[in-house]
């Protein structure tokens, strides 16, 4: 008897499921569409504490027209002298 049998192909693998997000892939891509919304947001939600626009600037730390722009009670007011540099 010969022993010259017809080999039969190998089947070829199945295919590799679809790889998943690890717990870390997750944790990533979830902050950085956090981040990317809280931009999003500060760049476009106008904010009701400044204002820019051409305007009269003052001093804060000084006088308006003889009167203290900012007035603290219960300390001294001393002056200090203002350096040039």
């Amino acid at each position: 008897m010969s022993t010259t049998a017809a080999q039969e192909p190998v089947p070829a693998p199945p295919p590799a499921p679809p790889r998943r997000l690890s717990r870390r892939g997750w944790t990533v891509l979830v902050g950085f569409a956090v981040v990317l919304v809280l931009v999003a947001l500060g760049a476009t939600v106008p904010v009701p504490y400044v204002s820019l626009g051409p305007g009269p600037t003052y001093d804060t730390l000084g006088d308006v027209d003889g009167v203290s722009i900012v007035q603290v009670e219960g300390r001294r007011r001393t002056r200090r002298p203002v350096s040039s540099g």
